[in-house]
């Protein structure tokens, strides 16, 4: 986590808009936690940037009805998540879905802002012993395309829901 953080820590400190973006995240794993907590102290540290979380939904939620699915997800972002942010600060999470096959597939892993994006390749967690991930800047215009496939409306990936998360 600390490691991941220092390669975006002066985007995060600059940064109103914050999107972190995993679609692997899962909120009961240690191994995201541990990095977004990080990420969110030095985000938070002297401001209130709005914070956002984008994920896959996972294609066996669909079999549960939707108000159970979104329940759920809520139940376990509060347990997991609430009690890494700050007092009074929050986190959305929304999930996504592909809307067809043409497209881009949602795999990649991001940190996007207003003043600029950052690609990595592994995930935003914090892996195992000794593994590593390539980071990159993105180019302007990758980090706009990335940041509207993010967006309402949006014509690569389909909103499915999403959770607001509060801290404690």
């Amino acid at each position: 986590p600390n490691n991941l953080c220092r390669c975006v820590e002066k985007l995060l400190m600059v940064s109103q808009r914050i999107l972190f973006i995993d679609p692997l995240f899962k909120p009961d794993k240690e191994r995201w936690i541990l990095t977004l907590e990080k990420f969110i102290s030095v985000a938070t540290s002297k401001r209130t940037p709005i914070l956002e979380y984008h994920l896959k939904i996972d294609d066996k939620e669909y079999i549960k009805p939707e108000n159970e699915r979104k329940a759920n997800f809520e139940e376990e972002c509060n347990k997991y998540i609430k009690k890494i942010l700050p007092h009074g600060r929050k986190l959305t999470l929304f999930r996504w879905s592909k809307i067809d096959h043409s497209g881009d597939k949602f795999h990649a892993r991001y940190i996007l802002t207003e003043h600029g994006g950052v690609g990595f390749d592994v995930g935003l967690d914090s892996g195992g012993s000794g593994e590593t991930t390539d980071v990159r800047r993105l180019s302007e215009k990758t980090r706009l395309r990335r940041w509207n496939s993010f967006q309402e409306g949006s014509k690569i990936y389909e909103y499915v829901d999403k959770v607001d998360v509060v801290g404690e």
